[in-house]
């Protein structure tokens, strides 16, 4: 079961963790889950992290990130988005202006 949460600009509990270590498994060399969050604030200090994870890794490594709030890692955001780089995508939308104003929250499910 998920808990939903709102992520406000003023949030400061958002946290986010990434890694390119990798580890044996049975089918191979697999990325190792990110664990706890490395930087915890509000999201757009996190977006940072996660700007700066992009950049040390876009060589072609691979690596895997990893959203929170209040320690709990987020599962999906806006009912449905996953992915590292769309939960990402999804934060960005508060700090941009379309004209008619920014996005005020998002709402996210984290682990129980």
């Amino acid at each position: 079961m998920n808990t939903t949460i709102k992520i406000t600009r003023r949030s400061r509990t958002v946290g986010f963790s990434w890694t390119n270590s990798v580890e044996q498994t049975r089918g191979g060399l697999s990325v190792k889950d990110p664990g706890k969050p490395q930087v915890v604030g509000t999201a757009k200090q996190c977006l940072a992290e996660f700007e700066n994870a992009c950049r040390i890794n876009s060589g072609g490594t691979s690596w895997a990130g990893a959203w929170f709030v209040g320690g709990k890692r987020v599962v999906s955001v806006d009912g449905g988005v996953t992915g590292s780089r769309d939960i990402a995508r999804q934060l960005r939308l508060m700090y941009e202006d379309y004209g008619d104003g920014a996005v005020a929250y998002v709402s996210a499910a984290i682990e129980e």
